[in-house]
């Protein structure tokens, strides 16, 4: 198991559509970070762009 020193920000989407999250609505969180990992799919994320997450899931994404 390896460990990371990178933290982690979970986002959940308990709607029945899907979400556009911009990551600007968490910047004391995420200051710093440009880019996030999600650790389920390894897709890279940009921290500078809104994404979408799917109904009824769950991003746990690492921040880089």
């Amino acid at each position: 198991v390896s460990q990371s020193r990178y933290p982690v920000m979970c986002i959940m989407n308990t709607n029945t559509g899907v979400v556009s999250v911009n990551p600007g609505r968490f910047i004391e969180r995420i200051n710093g970070f440009s880019a996030a990992k999600n650790i389920v799919s390894g897709q890279e994320l940009s921290l500078k762009e809104v994404f979408s997450v799917p109904a009824y899931s769950m991003l746990v994404l690492e921040l880089k």
